[in-house]
């Protein structure tokens, strides 16, 4: 299990990378892709800017993070073993116009 300081570190960067979304484009949707940590962060950001996101998630996810991340109510897509499958499925919506928003994404 992650670290108190681990998940704060989470959430300050998903805040930080949704609400720079939020102020640079018109869209509705938000998108990102995780392993965890982040998806949880971002759900919280999302639901606190009333923002729809999805999280493309590892399909070996553990699941009490599986089960906080749709607690928010967020659309959840299962993709790949690997951090590099769920973010390149990811890469793969935000083609359609989705807004991403990933962990380590320079902004």
């Amino acid at each position: 299990m992650p670290s108190p300081l681990e998940i704060a570190a989470s959430s300050v960067q998903a805040r930080s990378r949704i609400s720079h979304h939020i102020y640079q484009t018109a869209q509705r949707r938000l998108l990102t892709a995780s392993s965890g940590n982040h998806g949880i962060a971002a759900t919280f950001a999302s639901q606190t800017l009333s923002r729809n996101l999805t999280v493309v998630l590892l399909e070996i996810v553990i699941s009490a993070k599986f089960d906080k991340i749709k607690s928010y109510g967020v659309d959840v897509i299962l993709r790949g073993a690997e951090t590099g499958l769920a973010e390149q499925h990811a890469q793969q919506l935000a083609a359609s116009g989705i807004t991403p928003t990933f962990p380590l994404q320079r902004l």
